[in-house]
């Protein structure tokens, strides 16, 4: 006989998956769908074994996964008002709650793009897949006069924590951010770095089980019985040696630093996902998943320019004093015996200390403070080269140091460590001191 209670919850998984399969056509992002399409062919397969249990354990289980996946899908109506952001390349800003109304722009706006909520919403025309509800916004593009209109909410989310409004936009109180205060080199001035830079972490569950570089193989595994199967992470994708989470310091970090660059002139920021799906599409990837150049990781899909050094502390300085972040290869854990792992950090600061001595911040996408990457800080040796050493764990009392270097891979080779700069282009430029009316 069924327990009610077991019945009860099974019945809310069952809404809960129903919700999802609703939602799948919307859903963007590969690695989001295969997770949501996972939970539904999982929940499926063992629906008359769960309705039959006697038991309420097995299907609490049940009914709270599954209505997590149902609340990662369903639109979320952004707040009466404040700034939010665009989820979709094919949001557009209507004159009318409809979709046959007025464009107020003359394309779409990206994936990213800033808006401020100015009251509540409205029901309008029903979208498949997003529903009725339409947002009332402002959108304030730098060097335009500010657009009033609506967006359909399903093409909307709340700034992620943390974020700030970009510069030209509008801010949650109505009035516009002011664009970048630029240099006599039309480069921004780095006030607001720490802000611009995405603290991305290669583990981060949005990106981390993707393949880095989409030619290799998925791996198998082989049974008592020599049966070859695929094997899959926990959340249902397949799994690869070189996925971002194992392997994908560079783009983690390139992706921090690129970031930045792109926020400072009002563009929308590129996460690892992104430009992984870049480098990809330009076959930038080598035979052993690394970038093959800097210009095919840039993969021209973005206005920025790469400047490549070995090592050195004058292209450092330059950058991070015109506002810009600087992508690190470091060496993780070198000894006299050992010239430890390849790492890749982002520089995003640089302080004079009161000693003389200069130190610089960094974010490591490879170790995490909470939910982001952890702040370092690099000290400089005699002979130039960046130190760093910080606790493996830091809430673990007597926890092993992890150590950074700069110094060369091999002692007497001629490679020392990498540094990326990516700098703005002069069409990027032109754009930001025209909106600043410079």
């Amino acid at each position: 006989m069924t327990n009610p209670i077991g019945r009860a919850l099974f019945q809310i998984a069952q809404v809960a998956r129903n919700v999802v399969e609703k939602n799948l056509p919307r859903v963007e992002n590969p690695q989001v769908r295969n997770t949501a399409q996972a939970a539904v062919d999982t929940f499926d397969r063992f629906q008359k074994p769960l309705m039959d249990l006697s038991g309420g354990n097995v299907p609490s289980a049940v009914v709270g996964a599954m209505v997590g996946v149902a609340r990662s899908l369903v639109p979320q109506l952004p707040a009466t008002t404040g700034v939010v952001m665009t989820t979709s390349a094919s949001a557009n800003v209507r004159a009318e709650t409809t979709t046959g109304s007025e464009k107020l722009t003359p394309t779409a706006l990206p994936s990213g793009t800033q808006v401020l909520v100015t009251g509540p919403a409205q029901t309008g025309e029903r979208v498949e897949g997003l529903g009725d509800q339409w947002v009332p916004v402002t959108l304030q593009l730098p060097g335009e006069e500010p657009r009033a209109g609506f967006i359909n909410a399903g093409l909307l989310n709340p700034l992620p924590e943390g974020q700030q409004p970009l510069p030209g936009r509008l801010n949650p109180d109505g009035s516009v951010s002011t664009v970048p205060t630029l240099t006599k080199d039309g480069l921004p001035t780095p006030e607001h770095v720490g802000a611009r830079t995405p603290p991305y972490l290669q583990g981060d569950s949005r990106w981390a089980n993707l393949p880095l570089n989409n030619n290799q193989a998925q791996l198998t595994q082989t049974d008592e019985q020599g049966n070859v199967s695929p094997r899959f992470n926990a959340d249902g994708t397949p799994m690869y040696a070189n996925d971002i989470g194992a392997v994908g310091c560079l783009i983690t970090s390139s992706a921090m630093s690129m970031s930045n660059t792109l926020q400072a002139y009002g563009y929308p920021p590129v996460t690892p996902a992104d430009l992984d799906a870049r480098v990809d599409q330009a076959n930038g990837y080598n035979e052993y998943s690394g970038l093959a150049t800097t210009e095919q990781a840039n993969a021209g899909a973005v206005p920025l320019e790469v400047r490549q050094n070995v090592m050195d502390t004058g292209l450092i300085d330059e950058a991070l004093a015109a506002g810009l972040t600087v992508t690190l290869e470091v060496r993780v854990g070198r000894t006299e015996d050992n010239p430890g792992s390849m790492h890749f950090v982002t520089l995003t600061g640089r302080t004079e200390n009161p000693d003389g001595s200069v130190s610089y911040t960094a974010l490591d996408p490879g170790y995490r403070t909470g939910d982001q990457a952890r702040e370092i800080s690099f000290s400089v040796d005699a002979e130039g080269q960046l130190h760093s050493e910080f606790p493996e764990n830091p809430g673990v009392e007597n926890s092993g140091l992890v150590t950074y270097d700069t110094a060369p891979r091999v002692d007497g080779g001629d490679r020392g460590t990498g540094m990326r700069v990516y700098w703005p282009t002069q069409e990027m430029i032109d754009n930001a001191r025209a909106a600043s009316g410079g």
